[in-house]
């Protein structure tokens, strides 16, 4: 069960991190 919730942690984690990093691309400053 800790195994899957780290995984599901780090899964929304990643999600996170792309869309920040996705909309630091799309900033224009």
């Amino acid at each position: 069960m800790q195994h899957e919730n780290n995984y599901s942690f780090a899964s929304e984690i990643s999600k996170i991190v792309l869309f920040i990093c996705s909309n630091e691309n799309l900033i224009p400053f």
